[in-house]
């Protein structure tokens, strides 16, 4: 495998940022972090007390290099994971415009991909904000994690089966919190392209409800939520798995310098797919205030074959589907500057069985190593 110039660059630069930002001396390390607070403020063209208050650009820059080996084919490469760019704009009394594209300077023609996220969004209160446009619908414990601070360097395969190849839909949704509880509802249109969709197929709905249990846990912080899902489904909606209803029992504890969190889904399919389960539980320990290891099991299940599709690099090695999933993930993720700029190594083994026979079948482990930049 030859990993290209302007990633082998990349992550040259993050590793020498890390190396001056771990050195031992306070006075030092204090340098390196104001350094790159002031790289991290020079996005902001604009601060202001009139109504529009800020005015910046925004991006994220995810590259990965992999290798798979297993039974069914072996595979190394490097790929520009996320590349985005867009704008943030925050006006008086509470309103944000936001707008990003996904480019892909890999391909050749065109770069551009599609428009992630273009929304108006209006925050009332802590218990009331309200967005209208094309945004992340938030579904699971990985489904509402922005790709920016995912532990892991994929989300886990409970959120892929269940959920949707992208977060990004047109609709119309509204989150607050009040008290301990806090909710998220959400109406989306299910046809999607790289716009906002011709909105020629159906609709789905989120609710999702928390509650704080940091308390009876003993905990920092502790949310268990409650997430349901429900699709008018259509076969023109080819974004989005053809469930009709999912439900998800999540939960994310943080104790400081350590924490857990498990995820238990199930959903009832239409059309082509079948009725599944899934269940997640993940671990995390930090060894310093820049290294924390991670540890995460998921399993998943379809009830007739061929009901499950493989994750990301996974299915490179095999195009077919399975009805039995499982995967065991080790990680280290060093943060350089927070999750605005981290580096994030996992070792993964997955097997997947196929009772039907028709080439769904794997059994293998894939080593990868990213770099995540947000800014």
């Amino acid at each position: 495998m030859k990993t290209p110039i302007l990633l082998t660059t990349l992550l040259a630069a993050s590793s020498a940022l890390a190396g001056s930002a771990s050195v031992s001396s306070t006075d030092t390390a204090s340098e390196s972090n104001d350094l790159l607070t002031s790289l991290w403020d020079l996005p902001t063209i604009y601060k202001g007390d009139g109504f529009l208050r800020e005015a910046r650009f925004i991006g994220r820059l995810h590259a990965d290099v992999y290798e798979i080996d297993s039974a069914q084919g072996h595979q190394q490469d490097w790929e520009l994971r996320r590349f985005r760019v867009g704008t943030r704009l925050k006006f008086a009394g509470g309103l944000e415009f936001k707008t990003e594209v996904q480019l892909n300077p890999q391909a050749s023609d065109p770069a551009y991909e599609r428009i992630s996220e273009l929304y108006l969004s209006w925050k009332q209160s802590e218990s009331f904000n309200l967005k209208i446009g094309k945004f992340a619908a938030d579904f699971t414990h990985d489904g509402r994690i922005s790709s920016n601070n995912l532990q892991t360097l994929e989300r886990n395969q409970l959120t892929n089966s269940f959920w949707a190849t992208t977060r990004f839909f047109s609709g119309v949704a509204a989150n607050g919190q009040l008290g301990k509880w806090s909710y998220n509802v959400g109406v989306f249109s299910n046809d999607v392209d790289k716009e906002f969709g011709n909105f020629d197929a159906s609709w789905f709905g989120v609710l999702g409800l928390g509650y704080d249990i940091s308390a009876p846990l003993g905990a920092k912080k502790a949310v268990i939520n409650l997430d349901y899902f429900y699709q008018d489904v259509d076969p023109a909606a080819v974004n989005i798995r053809p469930f009709e209803h999912v439900g998800s029992l999540n939960l994310n504890a943080d104790y400081g310098s350590w924490g857990f969190a498990t995820d238990l889904a199930g959903g009832i399919g239409k059309l082509s797919q079948s009725d599944g389960w899934g269940a997640m539980g993940q671990v995390w320990y930090q060894f310093t205030d820049k290294l924390e290891g991670i540890a995460r099991y998921t399993h998943v299940e379809g009830s007739d074959p061929d009901s499950l599709r493989f994750g990301r690099y996974e299915s490179r090695i095999v195009s077919g589907k399975g009805d039995r999933y499982d995967e065991a993930y080790l990680g280290l993720n060093y943060y350089i500057y927070g999750h605005k700029l981290k580096l994030q190594s996992g070792w993964t083994y997955a097997s997947m069985d196929d009772s039907a026979g028709n080439g769904g079948e794997y059994d293998g482990w894939a080593w990868t190593t990213g770099l995540r930049m947000s800014w």
